[in-house]
């Protein structure tokens, strides 16, 4: 399960609007047949952003297909031509087995668009890094 986080402008007047930030948990055991909860359905999610999803390998086809569940319906929201969505995903690996998560991305349509590594500093120890990665789904 994860957690949607929702930030939408509320224009009342021309100074700067505030942003309402709405939160929901997301199933991802659901997510890929398109069910969602209502928050999550009444809103267009782009882009998407996660953090640290890819170190348990037996969840990326639920992430993927909830992912891509969630494009459909940014699609079918907007009733004209259809629309790319956008995955923020930033990730600390732990293990070789996560590069699957690129091969199921590229397998359901998504293209990288941009790829970066920043290293962590450590003391003593094995250097480490975070990987950032801005993915497009159109």
């Amino acid at each position: 399960m994860s957690r949607l986080l929702h930030a939408r402008r509320e224009h009342k007047s021309n100074t700067s609007p505030p942003i309402k930030l709405l939160y929901e948990n997301l199933d991802w055991e659901q997510g890929p047949e398109g069910v969602f909860c209502p928050e999550a359905q009444s809103h267009r999610w782009d882009p998407v952003l996660h953090s640290d999803r890819t170190y348990n390998v037996d969840t990326l086809p639920a992430l993927l297909g909830t992912l891509s569940a969630l494009h459909e319906s940014n699609t079918a929201e907007t009733g004209e031509q259809p629309q790319s969505t956008k995955d923020f995903l930033a990730t600390k690996p732990r293990h070789a087995s996560e590069e699957a998560l690129f091969g199921l991305l590229s397998d359901q349509g998504w293209t990288e668009l941009h790829r970066q590594t920043l290293p962590l500093p450590v003391l003593g120890a094995e250097t480490q890094c975070v990987e950032l990665y801005l993915y497009e789904k159109a």
